[in-house]
Order: structure tokens, then C-alpha cells, then sequence
């Protein structure tokens, strides 16, 4: 989480808010119009805003803050009223530590997401308002966003690669793992679609867990959270078990419940190659453009949340 700058101006011309995998704050004035001196941005670089002050109202109109004199080392330790995106920034960090402290598993995409969606709108003649996206989607909100979390616990989300090199497409719904894929870890070639879902964590809610295996020779993964099929592909020598990789509700007759969204599965029917990979997306349009490319769609495999 950073600060947008305190220039003015378009964002985008700023470092680090306009780097990867960050979450740029942009200040709002105690009315919550734009604060005079935050950057903003017509290029979607700043995603929410945050009180940093405005002291063209008064000194009192800043943010009360921590303030040092050393230019080393802590020295005359104070408090002073100061303005800001570096004052805007922190509320955001602050909200995002309580929502870890409630969930420390939730996806760091599934925690940005409660921050933008549970946030205060704009006063309806500001310019963050009338001219989206300047300031971002909203004022954060600390109450709204800890309300959002607790409602996304059940949850994870579900993340999908795909290997430019090897064509296939990979799932994991574990932050860290899907990490370790972006850094390299896994190989060269990886790449986030972003065609992410949502599961459950566990069977609390009636899921039931999916199979996760693992071909060596054909370097691709595949899940079920159907109990025989799983069984089945445990009893052959090409794949290997590596566990329950998270839970779905199932299907009746290629039919999911009302409150789940299916999950449908795509095969690349390239056994004979020894290269066999399953795609999994709740976007049929995806499967569509699948089948146009000769994968065989295989129906209903899972219900997500």
C-alpha cells in the first residue's frame, strides 16, 4: 500500500504508484473532496483514497502524526499535525492489518477487493465523484471493510496460470503457491489469466473436497470433486495424489445449486501425446474459444461460491 504523491498531478508519472502489485492512496481533505496537493490519475493508478489532510483550513485540518527530528536517529520523538498522501497511506495499511488480524488466510486480491467494494462514496459534487477514476473508487472505510472480510471467510479464491511454453493451464487456490508460480518457482512460461474463482475453505457449509493430482510425464495437473473419479485416478501409475486442494459443492445431473455458480471442464484431448491438460472457468465464453481450438468440453465439474 503507498502514497500517490503529493504533486498535483497525474500518478502515473510517479515511482512506487506505478508499480506492480501495489495499492496507490490517494488523500481526501477533512470533506472528503480531493485533497489540493494529492496526485491523482486518469489512468486507473490510483485505486482509493484515504484523510490525509488539508491545512489550507487550518493546521488543526491535518492529520495528528508521529513527527522526529533526527536525521539519523530518533531524536525529540513528538506529535504534530501533518498533510499528506504519507498520511492517507497509513489508514489504508492500518485497515488492512485489522482485516489480517481477522483472517490472516485471505488473498491478498480477496482483502484489495473488501477495501475498494466496502469504501465511502465520494460527496456527490466532488470531482473524485463526477470524474472517475481520479481518486480512486471510494474513501476507505475501516467498519464496511472488516464487515466485508468476515463475509469472505468462508472463501478463497481460486487462482488459474497458464504456461506460454507448455500450453496448459494450472490452479491453486493457496497465496503462497500462486506466488512462488509468478516468481519462477514452478518453471519459466507462467502467467496470471486472472480467470480466478471462489471455493470454500472447508466442508462447513456442505462442500466436499476436490482431488488434486499431478502427471510428471505429462507435467499437468488435474482435479476432481467427484469421489469414484478421484479413486480412479489414484489407481493409475501416470498420476500422482497430492492432496485436497479445496472444497466445491457437486453438481445434480450437470445442475449446481441455487446459490453456487457452476465450474465447468475442458479437456485438451492430447493423451496420445502424453500431454493431456484440463482447463477449469466459470466463463463459458472461455469454454467457447476452447472447443473453437478442439478441446472437448466435459460438462459441470464443480459448483463454486
Amino acid at each position: 500500500i503507498v502514497a500517490a504523491g503529493n504533486d498535483n498531478t497525474e500518478a502515473a508519472s510517479f515511482v512506487p504508484a506505478t508499480c506492480d502489485g501495489v495499492m496507490t492512496v490517494g488523500a481526501v481533505g477533512p470533506t472528503g473532496y480531493r485533497a489540493s496537493y494529492s496526485n491523482y490519475s486518469k489512468q486507473f493508478k490510483v485505486d482509493i483514497s484515504a484523510p490525509g489532510g488539508d491545512q489550507r483550513f487550518g493546521e488543526e485540518y491535518g492529520i495528528l502524526s508521529s513527527v522526529n527530528s533526527g536525521a539519523t536517529f530518533p531524536q525529540s520523538s513528538d506529535h504534530g499535525y501533518k498533510q499528506g498522501t504519507s498520511m492517507a497511506a497509513p489508514h489504508v495499511a492500518g485497515i488492512a492489518s485489522l482485516a489480517l488480524a481477522l483472517d490472516e488466510k485471505i488473498a491478498p486480491e480477496l482483502l484489495q477487493l473488501s477495501l475498494l467494494l466496502a469504501s465511502r462514496s465520494f460527496p456527490d459534487q466532488s470531482t473524485c465523484s463526477t470524474d472517475y477514476p481520479l481518486c480512486g473508487l471510494g474513501i476507505v472505510d475501516a467498519e464496511n471493510t472488516l464487515k466485508a472480510v468476515m463475509a469472505l471467510k468462508p472463501y478463497s479464491l481460486v487462482y488459474e496460470f497458464f504456461n506460454v511454453d507448455s500450453k496448459h493451464y494450472f490452479r491453486t487456490s493457496n497465496a503462497d503457491e500462486s506466488a512462488y508460480v509468478l516468481i519462477g518457482f514452478a518453471g519459466s512460461g507462467w502467467v496470471d489469466t486472472q480467470d480466478y474463482f471462489l471455493v470454500w475453505r472447508d466442508a462447513s457449509q456442505g462442500a466436499v473436497p476436490v482431488c488434486r493430482f499431478y502427471s510428471p510425464g505429462a507435467n499437468s495437473h488435474f482435479f476432481t470433486a467427484n469421489v469414484q473419479e478421484c479413486e480412479f485416478v489414484k489407481s493409475n501409475p501416470d498420476w500422482r495424489y497430492e492432496g485436497i486442494a479445496y472444497f466445491v459443492k457437486q453438481p445434480v445431473d450437470g445442475v449446481c445449486p441455487a446459490d453456487t455458480r457452476p465450474i465447468y471442464r475442458a479437456y485438451n484431448n492430447r493423451w496420445m501425446f502424453n500431454d493431456s491438460n484440463h482447463r477449469f472457468t466459470t466463463d463459458m465464453g472461455v469454454i467457447d474459444e476452447l472447443v473453437a481450438n478442439k478441446w472437448v468440453f466435459e460438462g459441470v465439474a464443480m459448483c463454486g461460491a
